[in-house]
């Protein structure tokens, strides 16, 4: 006697054709017979004869009559064994009413042959697979599956709670066999990703392998999907859309190429190489999809916000996630960040539009400026201003206190300019609004209070007007008769910058300053008034210095020019005479003496020292 339990398990391979026998058998059957789940053979060398017996969600029934099937079967010979016995199943519950079964014993035992035959084949790979010993865990799991999900079919397997009914003639069915309720932690093989799309471009055998992936090889997913910005807990369900796929390493692998969005803020693509033999995915980053130039905001952020905790007033640093918050806020898409530079690159979404979302933003929360990064800002509409880093208060008592990204951002708000630069030494260049005099603008910011200069980019005045100023770091004060060092702060260079008329026309750095003064008054004039200032260092009018003077600087720089010195040596020469020149008030003509006649030096020794320097 012969008993053929089915499970949702592998089946031992030991005798691959008896099992695919048994197995063809079972998908054989008429749909509405659901599931062979005990049989016993009878007949001579070579022929089986099959009952099917059923219990379904507790109901069933029982076949008053049990036909026999005998076919034909390939392989080893069955034993002779005793005559059929009819497996009766639980009476059906009171006023229920179940059909019979219908016998299999109708079919063409030619048809069941062919379906045998074609199981079989369907099934060969991976039962091939499944004999090499280093398939191991999920691997033969899944390809075992495959041959259960061949043979079975799939309205087999979506039948629920299917049990084994004991035997009529009393001989108890052993633990274990047939097919039993799956458990209530059985794997789930739902696709971790409920929106996949796919291009016409991917094969229907890639997009089979995609599916199978994502639901047998979710722990994986999750892991590198977060790794590539993807957030399966967020708000908004990902999508995916597979682009592209190829096979590679001579099939074993199939590659993807996956675009994703979250809405229209979270957007990004990533490669995809799935192994066939085990499923297991690799992501790689991509890049994201492309913005246009039109759509895109240049962001500059606050270093810190005051912020309220329990009612009290604290300076908090605005963190990364302060910044990934504004821009959801604001449905705005990140593009890019530049840290070195201290910008976001962000894309406007929807039906916002670059220049009016820049306007509306700038100033805003922990926003210090915002501007379209496509901004046509011609020098002539162009400002140059450095803020103060303190300035003193009256609280009815003068205290000094700090210049804010708060007030820096409200300024800018106030005055409507966009910000185009900031400069490592901290000099904004803005933009002011078409229409809007660059010179005047200047001047209306210097006296704001919290400005140290500003003047326009294009700024120039008469030479004869001009005076080189340089301010002290500290000065010496008379306090009640003594004589007290104090520091040179903001408040004193921006007061004297913004007295007698006075209007900046460049920053030269290191304290000095280029400035010309007012209509009717001469440099050397102002140079003389500005020397008496208790914070000035020195005022030089321009054009005081000689031709002679220009010449002999320039024989100095150029006798650095060739051996035994090196480029780097003469370089740097050069350039410390050249701002020698400026700070002593040389025009612009005598600078450009001093630059053609350092290049029309000859080069001593025939060429610089390579090994003096370089």
């Amino acid at each position: 006697m012969v008993f053929m339990s089915l499970r949702r398990s592998i089946i031992p391979m030991k005798r691959p054709s008896l099992c695919l026998f048994s197995l063809a058998v079972l998908a054989s059957l008429p749909a509405r017979s659901a599931m062979l789940v005990n049989t016993r053979t009878v007949g001579t060398s070579g022929q089986v004869r099959a009952v099917p017996v059923l219990r379904i969600n507790g109901l069933g029934t029982g076949l008053s009559a049990a036909p026999g099937l005998t076919l034909s079967v390939a392989g080893p010979s069955l034993p002779s064994v005793a005559a059929p016995s009819i497996l009766p199943l639980a009476a059906p519950g009171e006023g229920l009413s179940v059909p019979s079964l219908p016998s299999a014993a109708q079919e063409d035992p030619q048809s069941l042959s062919g379906k045998v035959t074609a199981i079989s084949e369907q099934a060969q790979p991976d039962l091939k697979a499944l004999s090499d010993i280093s398939l191991q865990g999920e691997g033969s799991q899944a390809a075992g599956e495959r041959v259960m999900a061949a043979v079975l079919g799939t309205r087999v397997r979506s039948l629920p709670d299917l049990a084994l009914s004991p035997a009529e003639s009393g001989t108890p069915v052993m633990p274990g066999q047939g097919l039993q309720a799956p458990a209530k932690n059985a794997r789930k093989t739902t696709r971790l990703v409920k929106q996949v799309s796919y291009s016409e471009a991917v094969p229907d055998e890639s997009k089979a392998l995609m599916e199978e992936t994502l639901s047998r090889r979710k722990a994986s997913w999750i892991r590198q999907l977060g790794a590539m910005g993807v957030e399966l807990a967020g708000p908004v369900e990902p999508v995916l859309s597979v682009k592209a796929s190829r096979d590679i390493l001579k099939g074993e692998k199939v590659e993807f190429t996956v675009e994703w969005n979250q809405g229209e803020t979270k957007v990004g693509s990533f490669k995809a190489v799935v192994t066939r033999k085990n499923l297991n995915p690799d992501l790689r980053r991509l890049p994201a999809p492309p913005v246009a130039d039109e759509k895109k905001v240049v962001l500059r952020f606050k270093k810190s916000v005051v912020k309220d905790a329990a009612g009290l007033k604290i300076e908090a640093a605005v963190t990364d996630a302060d910044i990934k918050a504004f821009l959801e806020e604001h449905r705005l898409r990140l593009v890019t960040e530049d840290r070195y530079n201290g910008i976001v690159i962000a894309a406007v979404t929807g039906k916002d539009e670059a220049p009016s979302l820049s306007d509306e933003l700038t100033g805003r929360g922990l926003l210090l400026s915002a501007a379209p990064f496509k901004l046509d800002a011609p020098a002539e509409r162009q400002i140059r201003l450095v803020f103060k880093k303190t300035t003193v208060k009256d609280f009815g008592v003068r205290v000094e206190v700090g210049v804010s990204d708060t007030d820096k951002a409200e300024l800018l708000r106030s005055k409507g300019l966009r910000v185009l630069e900031i400069t490592r030494d901290g000099e904004f260049r803005v933009a002011v609004a078409p229409g809007v005099s660059a010179d005047a603008a200047a001047a209306d910011l210097a006296g704001t209070g919290i400005v140290r200069h500003a003047y326009a980019a294009l700024a120039d005045a008469p030479e004869d007007r001009q005076v080189v100023l340089k301010f002290r770091d500290t000065a010496a004060i008379d306090a009640g008769g003594l004589k007290v060092e104090t520091k040179i702060g903001d408040d004193q260079v921006a007061e004297v910058l913004t007295s007698r008329g006075i209007r900046v026309l460049e920053s030269l750095g290191e304290g000095f300053y280029r400035v010309a003064a007012a209509e009717g008054m001469t440099g050397k004039e102002l140079a003389s008034a500005l020397a008496a200032e208790a914070g000035v260092a020195s005022a030089v009018a321009v054009g005081g210095l000689s031709d002679a003077e220009v010449e002999a600087s320039a024989r100095g720089a150029a006798s650095y020019k060739g051996r035994p010195w090196s480029s780097t040596e003469y370089n740097m020469n050069y350039s410390m005479t050249e701002w020698n020149l400026v700070e002593r008030g040389a025009t612009k003509a005598q600078l450009e003496k001093f630059r053609k006649l350092c290049d029309e030096a000859p080069v001593r020794g025939g060429g610089f020292n390579p090994w003096s320097g370089d």
